[in-house]
């Protein structure tokens, strides 16, 4: 046991070590990159996925907030994010039919890989993790066979949740302006519960749709 505890340690500072160098490398280029900032809008279409729930429905909301982008070189670029959306699905399960609303803060870190055409098209891929933190849930639960309507919190929602990212989208960039536009599929990592006695196996998922506008700090 204090073997497998040592490798658990030993496996967690190495991961740590390879974490720093990592963000020190990526602060060196960051330093000499060109920047662009602005505000990000779209539409989510989000659902609940486990083997548990049967008869779910997808939910479509909004989400919005801010983007800056780091253009490494014409063909790399960091994006991170900071989002605040809204999640949740309908789903049915023993006998009840729930509608659950889950509101995170989210702050995506994209590598985006884009293929410049003539300085301002830039046709692109991304892919990266996606932090989520918990702001609010709550749940209206009807029971199908009596019809009595219950509602209120989720205390056991996890309060922080880690997922990635996957999409593809296009960039146009003038000397002073930066738009972005794209698609990207979201998969969580963790199941909602943190309840592990009654946890239920069920995990975001979802299609998120967005546009950016914003102006370039340093232009070519």
């Amino acid at each position: 046991m204090k073997g497998l505890k040592f490798n658990i340690v030993r496996s967690k500072s190495n991961v740590f070590v390879i974490a720093v160098i990592t963000f020190l490398v990526f602060l060196s280029h960051i330093c000499t990159a060109q920047v662009a900032i602005g505000p990000k809008a779209g539409l989510a279409v989000t659902t609940l996925e486990g083997v548990q729930l049967s008869n779910v429905e997808s939910k479509t909301t909004a989400s919005g907030g801010l983007f800056v982008n780091f253009q490494l070189s014409g063909w790399v670029n960091i994006q991170p994010e900071f989002l605040i959306s809204e999640k949740g699905a309908s789903y049915s399960r023993n006998n009840t039919r729930t509608n659950v609303r889950l509101h995170y803060f989210e702050v995506p870190v994209l590598l985006k890989l884009r293929i410049p055409i003539d300085k301002t098209f830039y046709p692109h891929l991304l892919a990266g993790p996606n932090f989520a933190f918990n702001t609010q849930a709550n749940y209206v639960a009807t029971d199908t066979q009596s019809g009595t309507v219950y509602q209120g919190g989720m205390s056991s929602i996890r309060r922080s949740d880690i997922g990635a990212l996957l999409g593809a989208g296009l960039d146009v960039q003038s000397k002073r302006l930066f738009a972005t536009i794209d698609g990207r599929y979201g998969y969580s990592f963790n199941y909602l519960n943190n309840n592990e006695a009654t946890q239920l196996r069920v995990r975001n998922t979802g299609w998120i749709f967005s546009i950016g506008l914003g102006f370039r700090l340093i232009a070519d």
